[in-house]
């Protein structure tokens, strides 16, 4: 389901719709429009119930931070590849530079074709910064998911006082971290939230709440 709203005057409904028509419109959802308010309170209804166990609390903040350490290790490890191979390349390029730059560095055409490797290099420099470029970025995500494993278990010990408090972002993101995805059954309306598993910190997966 993907969240959707409209405006009578002025007020505004907010609902959950199947996204299928917007894929493929030869294909229809057999459930109606859902409100959102409805399923919305019952998921903060099951996490409030939940979070009275305050070692499932620390269990899934662990498992959060476990998930980031491991993703930051094999992004860390291909940066050093990436940030070594920048350098090799950036050395070859250089003493191509200084070949041409010489007076006896040969004819025009050795010049050239010397320029052309050092296009190339240039080339291939530039997909290897790319590349370094999004891993940082993938890096400063496993930072905030490491982050937010501390914020998980310091801010749900106090879940009612926190989630008045919260703006609707940092609603959203608590929300993110904690429910791994809700499930309706548009024929009954029966709404199950699935929490994220701290058991299964490698592999996450889901465990029922009803």
């Amino acid at each position: 389901m993907t969240p959707a709203s409209t405006r009578r005057g002025d007020r505004e409904y907010r609902y959950y719709r199947c996204p299928k028509p917007d894929k493929d419109s030869s294909t229809a959802c057999s459930g109606a429009f859902l409100p959102a308010k409805e399923i919305e309170d019952f998921v903060i209804e099951r996490l409030r119930y939940s979070l009275g166990d305050r070692e499932l609390i620390s269990e899934v903040a662990a498992a959060t931070r476990e998930r980031a350490l491991g993703a930051a290790e094999a992004h860390v490890d291909e940066k050093k590849l990436l940030v070594a191979k920048i350098a090799e390349v950036s050395s070859r390029v250089s003493k191509l530079a200084q070949q041409i730059e010489q007076p006896d560095g040969g004819s025009a055409h050795a010049r050239e074709l010397l320029r052309a490797r050092v296009e190339r290099h240039g080339e291939q420099i530039a997909s290897l910064q790319r590349r370094l470029d999004r891993i940082e970025r993938e890096l400063r995500v496993v930072d905030d998911a490491r982050i937010e494993g501390t914020w998980v278990e310091r801010e749900l010990v106090r879940f009612d006082d926190l989630w008045r408090a919260l703006t609707s972002e940092n609603r959203a993101r608590l929300v993110r971290a904690l429910v791994e995805h809700v499930v309706v059954d548009p024929r009954t309306g029966a709404v199950k939230m699935h929490v994220a598993d701290p058991e299964a910190a490698a592999q996450p997966a889901a465990k029922e709440t009803a």
